[in-house]
C-alpha cells in the first residue's frame, strides 16, 4: 500500500503567495485624510475559514515614492485586528472603506513610482502583493490623482527619512527628470532630533570650506580619534559625529551621481530578485538535501537558541555534518594559509553552497585574485528565490571588503547609505553591525583618498 502523503504545510509568506487570493476579501481600512495628505495608511484583510484574518499594512505614496512599506499579520483572530486599528486611529484616524478604492490607490502609486524609477518596497514585491486581487477588468477603475496638479512628483521628506537618504532621492528625481520637473518638502522641523541638530550645525560651521580644508579637517580629526574608527564613539561622541559629517560632505563633494545610482540601482536589483526572509533558517542555508526533512518545529529551535553552540548541537543531531555545521565549526576565521586551505576543500565537497563561496571569494580579495565579479549574488545564491539574515550579512561582509581592497569610495557610500536607508526594519543590533562595517570601511577609504589627493595638490 501506498504510503499516505502528508499535507504540505506553507510558510505564511507562501501560504499569502499561493493561496491568499482564494479567501473572500473581508474589511479594508484607510486613513481619513488620504486624499489631503498624498500619503495612505491602507489595510486589506481576507477572511479564513476558522474565523480568522489575515491582513496587510500598506504605506503608499501617491504623490512619489510608491508603495514605501508594508508588511502582514497572518491568521489572527478578528479582535485583534481589531484591537490595530483602534490604536491606529489614536494616532491616525481611520475609516472602513470598499475594496475597489484602495486596489486603485495602490496601484496608481505603484505605476507612477515606476515611472520614475522608484521601486515598490521588497515585501510588497514578493509577498504583499498577493493579498491584491488580480488587476483585471473585474475590478471597477476608479481615477486616482498622483503628483501635483501637472502629474508631477513631490516628495515630501518622511519623518524617519535620513538626511541621507532625502538627498539620494532628491539626486535621484533630478537625474531622472531635470530640474524644475518635481517638487521637494525637505523642511522637518516639527520632528528634528537632537543628532538632526548636530548634523545640521556642523554642516553649516564647514559650510565656507574649500575641499582642501575639508579634506585636512578630515585628517586630522580621524588621527585623533584613538583607535581610529567607530570603536571611539562613546568616549568622544561629538568628535565622532564631526568625522561622519565631515565623510558625508566630502562624498558629496567627490563622488559623481550618476555612480552612485548606478550602485543603488544593483542594490535595489539584488534585493528584488533575491529578497531577505524574515526567517532566520531554512533548507538551503543549512544545506540540507532533500531527503532531509525540515520541519516548523526545528525552525522555532534553532531561531530560539541563544548560543551557535546549542544550534550545531541540533544540527549535528538532528542531520549530521551537513555544510551550516561545519562552517559552524570551523572557528578560525583569520585569513591565514590554513584556514583558505580549509575553505578550498569544503568548497569543492559543497560547491554550491553560498557560505563557503563568500570565504572563498574573501581570500581571493585579499589576494588581489577577483573583480567585480565577485558580488555577482546569482553566482554565489543560484536559483535561490530569497537568502537568510546570515547570508546577507556575511554578503555584506564581502562588498566592505571587496570595496576596501578596490578603494571604490563610491561603492561603499552607496552600501551605507543603502543600509540605513532600506534596512530600517532589521534588528537593531544585526542593522547596526552592518552599517558599522560599512561606515568602517568608508571612513578608512576615504582617508587614503584624501591622504593622496592632498599629496597630489602639494606636488
Amino acid at each position: 500500500m501506498a504510503k499516505k502523503q502528508k499535507a504540505q504545510i506553507l510558510s505564511p509568506e507562501n501560504y499569502i503567495r499561493q493561496r491568499a487570493r482564494n479567501l473572500p476579501l473581508y474589511k479594508c481600512f484607510i486613513n481619513k485624510e488620504w486624499e489631503d495628505t498624498g500619503l495612505s495608511q491602507i489595510i486589506i484583510s481576507r477572511k479564513h475559514i476558522n474565523g480568522n484574518v489575515t491582513l496587510c499594512f500598506y504605506l503608499v505614496d501617491t504623490d512619489c515614492l510608491g508603495i514605501k512599506d508594508t508588511f502582514y499579520h497572518f491568521n489572527i483572530a478578528e479582535f485583534e485586528m481589531d484591537e490595530m486599528i483602534e490604536n491606529i486611529s489614536e494616532h491616525m484616524p481611520m475609516t472602513e472603506i470598499e475594496y475597489p478604492i484602495v486596489h486603485n490607490i495602490i496601484h496608481a502609486a505603484w505605476e507612477f513610482a515606476d515611472g520614475i524609477g522608484f521601486k515598490p518596497h521588497k515585501d510588497f514585491s514578493s509577498v504583499t502583493q498577493y493579498m491584491l486581487e488580480e488587476d483585471s477588468d473585474a475590478i471597477p477603475l476608479i481615477e486616482i490623482e498622483c503628483g501635483d496638479e501637472e502629474g508631477k512628483p513631490i516628495y515630501v521628506r518622511g519623518a524617519f527619512d535620513s538626511e541621507a537618504k532625502a538627498n539620494q532621492i532628491v539626486a535621484h528625481l533630478e537625474q531622472t527628470l531635470g530640474k524644475g520637473n518635481y517638487t521637494t518638502i525637505l523642511s522637518h522641523d516639527d520632528w528634528e532630533d537632537e543628532e538632526d541638530d548636530f548634523e545640521n550645525e556642523f554642516r553649516e560651521e564647514y559650510a565656507d570650506k574649500s575641499l582642501n580644508e575639508l579634506a585636512a579637517l578630515y585628517l586630522q580629526t580621524l588621527s585623533s580619534i584613538e583607535d581610529g574608527l567607530v570603536s571611539d564613539y562613546g568616549k568622544d561622541q561629538e568628535k565622532m559625529e564631526r568625522l561622519t559629517v565631515l565623510a558625508d560632505i566630502l562624498c558629496e563633494e567627490i563622488i559623481e551621481e550618476k555612480e552612485l545610482n548606478n550602485w543603488f540601482n544593483k542594490w535595489e536589483e539584488e534585493e528584488t530578485n533575491l529578497p531577505i526572509s524574515k526567517e532566520e533558517f531554512c533548507p538551503e542555508f543549512l544545506g540540507l538535501t532533500q531527503e532531509q526533512p525540515f520541519t516548523k518545529k526545528d525552525s522555532k529551535f534553532l531561531e530560539k537558541a541563544e548560543t551557535q553552540e546549542e544550534v550545531y548541537e541540533y544540527i549535528l543531531k538532528r542531520w549530521g555534518e551537513v555544510p551550516y555545521a561545519i562552517y559552524l565549526n570551523s572557528g578560525d576565521e583569520t585569513l591565514s594559509e590554513e584556514t583558505e586551505k580549509r575553505t578550498i576543500e569544503l568548497l569543492l565537497q559543497y560547491p554550491d553552497y553560498p557560505l563557503f563561496k563568500i570565504d572563498n571569494l574573501l581570500f581571493k580579495i585579499g589576494n588581489n585574485e577577483v573583480g567585480e565579479e565577485c558580488l555577482n549574488y546569482k553566482e554565489i545564491f543560484k536559483n535561490r528565490k530569497n537568502i537568510t539574515p546570515i547570508e546577507y550579512m556575511k554578503y555584506t561582509l564581502l562588498k566592505c571588503n571587496y570595496f576596501a581592497a578596490t578603494g571604490n569610495l563610491a561603492g561603499i557610500e552607496s552600501l551605507f547609505l543603502y543600509l540605513l536607508s532600506f534596512m530600517s526594519d532589521w534588528q537593531t543590533e544585526d542593522r547596526e553591525m552592518m552599517c558599522g562595517a560599512a561606515l568602517t570601511t568608508k571612513l578608512s577609504i576615504l582617508r587614503n583618498y584624501l591622504t593622496e589627493y592632498l599629496r597630489e595638490e602639494k606636488s
